[in-house]
This record gives C-alpha cells, sequence and structure tokens, in this order.
C-alpha cells in the first residue's frame, strides 16, 4: 500500500496528469478508492483534495464511478473533520444512482458523522429507522455496534443474537468460505464483548465460542495491529557525525520521517470500525493500541482522535491534544471557536445522560462527559473574556441540573474560569457565581466555586434580594441539614464574610458557629477575618502548631496527618512577641528537624518531610526577624537553643553554604546587648567567595530568607555588611539568569524575584538583565514541538519572569525592553497567567 501511494504522489506530480483525458482520470480515481476500500486503508488528506479538485472541474457529470468516488471522499472529510467540504460533497451524491451496498454505507457515514459533529440528533432514532434487508448480516453487525456505543446495549446483543445462526447454518454447508467464517468471528467477538460490558445483566451468560475452524480469529487480528503499533520506533537522528578508519569525518543528515505506523494506525483505525468494534463499550475496554494511535495521527486527524478519546473514556492522552504546546500555537479566535464547539456538544451530551449512570458508562454520551469538561478547563486558559462568560452561564444550568454528578471535570473548569478571571472581573460577576449550589458532591467531583475567588482589597456590594437568599438558604442548610451540608455551608459563610460585608447579626452567627469548633483551622479563621475582635486568638494558634510540631517530632512512629504549620506562618507578621516562649519552640523545632533526619531517606515519607523542614525553617525566620522587628534582644539561653536549631539545620541540608550567613545576619541583629566573642570572625568575606557556587538547595534557602524579609518588613540597609552580601547574591543570581537552561532556571528566578521585592540591585547587573531581556522572551516562548514538560516549565518561567519586570516597573524603571514584558500582557493569545499580571 505504501508503494502504491509513493507510485500516485509520482504520477500525480507529473505534468502530464492534469492533461489526460477526464476518462482517463476518472478511471484511475474510481480504481484506487475502490481498492482502498477493500483493503482497508482510509484516503489522506492530500490524494482527498487532489481528487475532489478534479472532480469540481467536472460537476456537470453525473455517472455511478464519480458518485462512488464521492461517497469514498464522504468518508474521508469525515475523518478529517472537513465539515465544509463534506456538505458539499453530500449534497453532490445522488442516492438514486447507488446501489443497496452503498446506501448502507452512506446511511452508516451519515450517523457517525452525526456524532462526529455532535449534532443535536437522536442517534438510537436513527438506528430505529436504518431498514436492512434481513440478510444483510454485514450491516447489521455494524448496526449492533453503533447500538451499542449509543447506549442500546440489548438491541445491539439481540440483534447478533438473531443473524449468528443463520451465518452458522451457512458455514455447516460450507466450512471454508472466508466471509462467513469472518463474520461469524467478528459476531462472536462483539457479542461477548457487548456482554462483558453488560455484566449486570449477563452474570449467568457464558462466552459464545466460533465453530468456523479456518484460521480467521478477531482478537489476533486486533493483537497483531497493537504488537506492531507498540513496537519502539527505531527512528534516525536528523543529523550525525561519522569518524571513518582514516579520521576523516563524514556528516550526514536525514531529512522526513517513516510513514509505517501512520498508515498502519490508519489501518487500524479503519479495522476497528469495518469489524464494529469500538475502543470501549459500557465499562470494558480494548485500548491497547489505542495511546499509539493518538500520538501517531494526532497532527493529521485531531478531530478523529478527539472522537475516539471520547469513546474510549481515556483522559490520559489529553495532553497530546490539548497541553499546552498544542494551545501554544492557536490564536484566541480558533480557541473561542473549539469551546463554542465542545459547549455545544456538553450540552447534547447533558440531554443524553441520566441521573442514575453517574457512576457508570453505558452510552458514548456517558464517556464524553467524562472528558468534554477536562478539555474545556484547560481552554479557559486562553480563550477570550466573552467566552469565558459563555462557559460561566452553561456551568451555571449544568451544575444545576440533576445530571451534574455524569460530568467528570466540572472542578476543573470552574476553576479555570475563576482563575482566568481578574479581580476586577470576578467582582462584576460575583452575583451569577454566588447562585451557584454550594453542596459538594458526594464524589467530590463537585465544590462551590466561591472557592477558587480571590479575596478582593476592597468587599463586593450585591442586592439585598441575592443576599437575604444566600443567608436564609446557609442557615437552613446549617441548623437542619447533614453533615457534609452543614460543612458546606459554613464554607460558604465564611468566604461570604471575606467577598461582601456581612450584616451584623450574620456576622454575629458566624462567630458563633466557628467558636464552637475550638480547633487551630478555625481560630485562625476568626482571627483571619476580624484582626482586632480575636487577636488574642494568634496564641491559640502559636499553641497549636508547637503541638503539631511535638506530634511530628516523633521518631518511633511517622505522624502522618494533612495538617501543616501554614496558619502559624501567615500571622507572623503581626504577632506579638509576648506570648512566645523562644527556647521551647526552638527546641521542638530542633528535635523536628532531627527527627526529619531520621525519616529523611524514607521514600514514602519524603515529600511531607520536605515540607516540614521548609515549614519550621519559614518559622524560625520569621520569629528572629519578629524580635528584630520589635527591637528586642535574646537571652544566651535563647542564642544557644538557637544556635542548635542551624546545627541541626546544617545537618538536615549538608552542602548548604548558606545557612551559616543566615545565622549570622539575625544573631547580629539580636546580640545587641551581649558582649561579641573575640573569635568569632567575620564569615560575610568567605560567603562571598562562595556564593558563585551555591547549589539548588541554598538557592531554595535564600529565596525563602529574602521573601520572609520582605513580608516581615525588615530592613536591609540597616546592616551594611548583609547589605553588601546581597548585592552579591544578586550579581550572582543575574549571571546565572542569563546563562542557565530554561529547563533548571525556575529556582534562580524565583530567587531574583524575592531580591528584587527587598529594592536589592546593581546598576551594571541590572543593565545587564534588561539587555537579556528579549532573549529570555524569546527562549521561554512554548513551540508546537515541545514536550508538555518543557512547555510547562516555559509558561512558569515565562510567568515569573513578567512579574520580576512588573516590580521593576512599580519601582519606575522605564527600559523599553521592560515595557516590551509590559505589552506581553496585552498580547491576547498569550496565556491567561501572563494577560492577568497587572503592571499599573
Amino acid at each position: 500500500m505504501e508503494e502504491l501511494d509513493e507510485k500516485m504522489s509520482f504520477f500525480r506530480g507529473k505534468e502530464k496528469f492534469v492533461d489526460i483525458s477526464f476518462d482517463i482520470q476518472l478511471e484511475y480515481m474510481y480504481e484506487y478508492v475502490k481498492f482502498l476500500n477493500i483493503v482497508g486503508r482510509p484516503i489522506i488528506v492530500q490524494t482527498a483534495e487532489e481528487f475532489w479538485n478534479i472532480l469540481e472541474q467536472h460537476e456537470e457529470k453525473k455517472d455511478y464511478k464519480i458518485q462512488y468516488i464521492y461517497l469514498q471522499l464522504l468518508r474521508a472529510f469525515r475523518e478529517l473533520a472537513d465539515w465544509k467540504k463534506y456538505d458539499l460533497c453530500r449534497a453532490k451524491i445522488l442516492e438514486s444512482t447507488l446501489k443497496y451496498e452503498e446506501k448502507q454505507f452512506l446511511y452508516a457515514n451519515n450517523w457517525r458523522m452525526k456524532m462526529y459533529r455532535f449534532d443535536d440528533a437522536n442517534l438510537i432514532e436513527l438506528l430505529n429507522k436504518w431498514d436492512l434487508t434481513q440478510g444483510d448480516w454485514y450491516w447489521l453487525m455494524i448496526k449492533s455496534c453503533m447500538y451499542a456505543m449509543a447506549g442500546e446495549t440489548v438491541k445491539g446483543e439481540q440483534i447478533l443474537r438473531e443473524i449468528l445462526p443463520k451465518i452458522r447454518q451457512q458455514l455447516v454447508k460450507n466450512n471454508k468460505d472466508e466471509y462467513l467464517c469472518s463474520m461469524e468471528e467478528c459476531i462472536v467477538s462483539l457479542l461477548n464483548f457487548i456482554r462483558q460490558g453488560n455484566w449486570r445483566a449477563n452474570l449467568d451468560v457464558e462466552s459464545e465460542n466460533c465453530i468456523q475452524t479456518e484460521d480467521v480469529r478477531w482478537w489476533e487480528e486486533n493483537e497483531k495491529y497493537c504488537a506492531y503499533l507498540n513496537e519502539k520506533d527505531d527512528t534516525k537522528p536528523e543529523t550525525a557525525l561519522q569518524t571513518n578508519y582514516d579520521l576523516s569525518v563524514t556528516y550526514t543528515s536525514h531529512m522526513g520521517r517513516a510513514n509505517t505506523k501512520i498508515y498502519y494506525a490508519l489501518d487500524y483505525l479503519r479495522f476497528l470500525e469495518q469489524t464494529g468494534h469500538p475502543f470501549r463499550i459500557q465499562m470494558v475496554t480494548n485500548t491497547k493500541g489505542f495511546q499509539r494511535v493518538i500520538e501517531t495521527l494526532y497532527l493529521y486527524y485531531p478531530h478523529w482522535c478527539l472522537i475516539q478519546m471520547l469513546v474510549a473514556q481515556n483522559d490520559k492522552e489529553l495532553d497530546v491534544l490539548f497541553g499546552r504546546n498544542k494551545l501554544s500555537e492557536m490564536t484566541q479566535g480558533e480557541v473561542d471557536e473549539c469551546i463554542q464547539e465542545y459547549l455545544k456538544a456538553l450540552e447534547l451530551v447533558s440531554k443524553n445522560v441520566k441521573p442514575e449512570n453517574a457512576n457508570w458508562s453505558t452510552s458514548v454520551y456517558d464517556n464524553a462527559a467524562k472528558i468534554l469538561p477536562q478539555i474545556i478547563s484547560r481552554l479557559c486558559y486562553k480563550c477570550s473574556l466573552g467566552v469565558l462568560d459563555q462557559i460561566l452561564d452553561y456551568m451555571l444550568i449544568l451544575c444545576s441540573s440533576n445530571v451534574r454528578d455524569n460530568f467528570k471535570g466540572i472542578n476543573k473548569i470552574l476553576e479555570g474560569v475563576c482563575n482566568a478571571y481578574t479581580e476586577k472581573e470576578q467582582g462584576e460577576r460575583i452575583e451569577k457565581i454566588l447562585k451557584f449550589p454550594m453542596k459538594t458532591n458526594e464524589r467530590r467531583t463537585y465544590y462551590d466555586p466561591v472557592n477558587y475567588l480571590k479575596r478582593p482589597k476592597e468587599k463586593y456590594k450585591i442586592n439585598d434580594d441575592l443576599y437575604n437568599t444566600l443567608i436564609i438558604q446557609i442557615r437552613q442548610l446549617m441548623e437542619n441539614g447533614q453533615e457534609q451540608e452543614k460543612a458546606d455551608a459554613l464554607q460558604r459563610l465564611i468566604i461570604l464574610a471575606q467577598l461582601i460585608c456581612l450584616k451584623q447579626n450574620d456576622e454575629e452567627y458566624l462567630y458563633r458557629q466557628l467558636e464552637k469548633k475550638q480547633t487551630c483551622e478555625h481560630q485562625y479563621i476568626l482571627y483571619h477575618i476580624n484582626k482586632e475582635r480575636y487577636k488574642l486568638n494568634d496564641d491559640v494558634i502559636l499553641k497549636g502548631t508547637l503541638q503539631l510540631i511535638e506530634q511530628d517530632s516523633n521518631k518511633q512512629c511517622f505522624s502522618g496527618h494533612t495538617g501543616s504549620y501554614r496558619e502559624l506562618i501567615d500571622i507572623l507578621p503581626d504577632f506579638q512577641l509576648d506570648a512566645i516562649d523562644y527556647k521551647r519552640f526552638f527546641s521542638a523545632m530542633t528535635k523536628l528537624i532531627r527527627t526529619n533526619i531520621y525519616w529523611k531517606e524514607n521514600q514514602h515519607t519524603a515529600y511531607q518531610i520536605k515540607e516540614r523542614n521548609k515549614q519550621s525553617y519559614r518559622i524560625a525566620i520569621g520569629l528572629l526577624l519578629l524580635k528584630i522587628k520589635q527591637k528586642e534582644s535574646i537571652s544566651m539561653e535563647e542564642k544557644n537553643v538557637i544556635e542548635e536549631y542551624f546545627k541541626a539545620l546544617q545537618e538536615y541540608y549538608l552542602s548548604s553554604n548558606v545557612l551559616a550567613v543566615i545565622e549570622k545576619v539575625l544573631l547580629e541583629n539580636l546580640e545587641q546587648k551581649h558582649e561579641k566573642s573575640n573569635q568569632e570572625k567575620d564569615i560575610y568575606a568567605s560567603m562571598e567567595e562562595k556564593v558563585w557556587l551555591y547549589s539548588e538547595e541554598d538557592i531554595m534557602l535564600l529565596q525563602i530568607f529574602y521573601l520572609e524579609i520582605s513580608r516581615m518588613k525588615f530592613a536591609i540597609e540597616k546592616t551594611e555588611k548583609f547589605k553588601v552580601f546581597s548585592k552579591s547574591v544578586y550579581k550572582m543570581v543575574v549571571y546565572r539568569v542569563i546563562n542557565i537552561e530554561i529547563s533548571n532556571i525556575m529556582p534562580i528566578l524565583r530567587l531574583l524575584y524575592a531580591l528584587v521585592v527587598n529594592n536589592i540591585s546593581t546598576e551594571c547587573e541590572k543593565n545587564v538583565l534588561f539587555i537579556n531581556l528579549p532573549r529570555l522572551m524569546e527562549k521561554t516562548a512554548i513551540r508546537v514541538e515541545d514536550f508538555e514538560k518543557e512547555a510547562r516549565n516555559k509558561i512558569n518561567c515565562r510567568v515569573e519572569i513578567c512579574v520580576i519586570a512588573r516590580e521593576y516597573y512599580k519601582s519606575g524603571e522605564r527600559n523599553n525592553n521592560l515595557l516590551e514584558w509590559r505589552k506581553l500582557t496585552e498580547n491576547m493569545d498569550e496565556f491567561v497567567e501572563i494577560r492577568n499580571i497587572e503592571f499599573e
């Protein structure tokens, strides 16, 4: 087949091809598409376009061969999702000129077109109207497959059970007939496929077996396709250097790629379609070759691949079609068109799913309900504001319906939409968002979207009727609801208190409900909502965090809770020193670090240990900066436990070169009332020498340190030696930023941001950074050939650089290269994370 395509490609390239008579062209095209149909290979796009253009020049001719070619092109345009040509091609087909077989082909293709285009048609009703002759076993089998895909497995199974005995009667007379053997094998295989999918109704039914003895096995053929598709590709490098025996060098270049896998993947899809076997029927799948089919064909047949993903209910390949790398090459207008098409599909799906099938897939609609929301949630990050509003409007309808729980990924859509709105845009739509249901469903696939809203600087205003309705609903659920309903209602009221101004009695009601809880988390919420009234709660949060740290310091048994120390970290800038027992706290954290060293190598606890360590480090920095900020010194006992803590921290971060500097800076500012040891040497000079050797661990520790300095409003310029050291760090960071690979740049960018918000810079290196801003913009631009992991890293880096540029802009810098990053935020084709960075 590949040779045939190559020969045809060669033939088409000759000038004489356009000069030969139409009759010869027609004969060739007819034989070609007929042969492809027999062997089961789709017509590739170049051939379809070529044949279409030739036929367009002879519209007046209506003979059978032209009609047959149009029929095959119709299927090709469906597979290519070229709906404009599909409609033109369909209009040219005259059913009266077709034979019986071609008419059934046209009907089946029309049914699939309705499914591919998300047409608002009743697929089952179309099948009910499909009139087939009793002896037409092949199209009855295809009809059975379509019934099963549409959710009518009983009808599908009934058709197969009726025609199977008739085929076997013929097989008894002629058991060598290839067609009969093949039909029996396909029907038996499909019948078992359907029965397995509908296992609840077929618990006692045994698998069907074939009576034919010929070597025709559907599953064996399927395995051959899958095995070949899953073979490791033997790819040649694009360029290669070879040193010859005489030490000369040969340079070779390999252009193009082998198309064997592409043709094989196309053949496999056609094999499944022609034998009536989809990738999935109800809960049973045949997806061994699915991944490689999608990976091979997505560039050429994206919509066909999408439909297969919906049929298979497979979301593992979403990155292939809807990754950041693919979306990067689409304009906002193209993304908007996609979303509107998928919203139409989502609406169609919602009409065809049933609430009782929320946990069960019975049809292609149920499968699509699990995939489409995840696709739309990805597109939210590049669409326009108007389309975001359309998504929000439809999600309100869907989330208020009785089929909400049939859809997987609704949370991701709501989160994506809320993230895409700016704070101002959220405020303009707050009343609509507050109309969403507040109750979390049992499967936790839906959460109240107010959880995803940004907390505004100034609270929003809503109309009195909506306010009263909300408060009544919340109070009713909190007084009379189930446990989950009470928790959801309380959560809605907590967030409402941060979004809008509650009336006095409703505010008091919220306080009473939270006071009853008596947990560290709820005390933190009270403190966060009303710092003046609940300023004593900081002591409760402190004690609760200390207890958690002591609990986590147990070497005998790993404390695997889901809590953290973040409540204390968040309130440290406003904390009162009186409540803090520094000796006890640092002793507890020292014990925690030593425990973390013990558990460090355990792969099951590695992430939690890493986070606990970082949080304890943030608390230590925050507590010491708090003391400095309030101009308090430390006692000798406190100094000893602090030094012990940093010693333990150094043992944890064995290769760290910065902890000694950080400890030095903090203790220097706390030891004003103590005599300094004559043997204590100034370590700044030696640290400045080591600054160019800092590891990624050092970069992380410095970044946290400088961010805490900024958060605690510590004045670096008051410590002259540390100020000089910080400028050395800035120099190192700038030169690393402009020289390091994008794949490794993120930690250093975070440190650069931490330095910039502390106004740390040197004029020369700042100018070097500005000169390199265009190159960084180019390097962080996503290319379609990037792997998805690379693309996500690039967008993260692009966002971080843009935020750094914004900080420089806010400080008064107006460098032209800096202004280009400001313009970037106005580019509608950028992802929303960039567009929502506000320079003004």
